[in-house]
């Protein structure tokens, strides 16, 4: 895990430090991870293999991994607003890194 990583998970869990004492600092905290959970393009179809596309996949295997970070991001914010945007992503067909 890197630094961009640790920090967006601390991002959520200050955000829940937060909710005690500053609802709306929370709350702002909470609607920039779900806009950046919701601005990662949605899953492709796979199509035939070639160089091409093995490029093109490890690009969507990083998006999706970051989109997983700020999921996570999201749980440790524990913010009852999140809860349909984390449960939809376990109900969807988005990649299984998603629901863990």
């Amino acid at each position: 895990i890197d630094v961009q990583q640790r920090a967006t998970l601390a991002y959520g869990a200050l955000a829940r430090s937060l909710a005690r004492v500053d609802p709306v600092a929370a709350n702002v905290i909470v609607h920039q991870i779900e806009t950046a959970a919701n601005n990662v393009p949605p899953v492709v179809e796979r199509t035939v293999r070639s160089v091409h596309s093995s490029l093109v996949e490890g690009h969507w295997h990083e998006l999706h991994y970051h989109k997983m970070v700020l999921l996570h991001s999201l749980g440790n914010a524990g913010i009852d607003r999140s809860k349909s945007l984390l449960i939809s992503h376990l109900d969807g067909n988005g990649p299984s890194i998603w629901k863990r």
